[in-house]
C-alpha cells in the first residue's frame, strides 16, 4: 500500500508516540514510548512537544491502528523523524508488538 501524506498545521503532544493533530491522533510509527503515571512520561511527552511546537507536521499514513489513530512516520523540517529522534534520546523503545 503506498503511503497517503497527511500535513498539520497543528499537533500537539499527546505522550511520547501519539499526537493530536486536528480532528485526528496520530501513533508514531515504530517506537513505545511510556504511559501515563509510568516513570519517564513527563519527560517523553515535553521532548516531543518541543519537537513539533508551532511546526509543521509532515506524515506518512499506511493505515489506522486496532485504536483508530493514524499510523505514521511523522517528522518536522528540523526533526526528518520523531520516532528516530524519541529512539535516539532514550525516550522510546522500539515497538515489539503487531504492527
Amino acid at each position: 500500500m503506498i503511503p497517503l501524506l497527511y500535513v498539520f498545521a497543528l499537533c500537539t503532544a499527546i505522550d511520547g508516540d501519539t499526537l493530536r493533530c486536528g480532528d485526528e491522533r496520530v501513533r508514531l510509527a515504530r517506537i513505545d514510548s511510556v504511559e501515563r503515571g509510568q516513570p519517564g512520561f513527563q519527560e517523553a511527552k515535553d521532548a516531543m512537544r518541543l519537537m513539533i511546537e508551532g511546526k509543521e507536521v509532515r506524515c506518512y499514513v499506511r493505515k489506522r491502528e486496532k485504536y483508530g489513530r493514524l499510523l505514521g512516520e511523522c517528522g518536522t523540517a528540523e526533526t526528518p523523524s520523531l520516532s528516530d529522534a524519541m529512539l535516539d534520546r532514550g525516550l522510546a523503545e522500539p515497538y515489539r508488538g503487531k504492527p
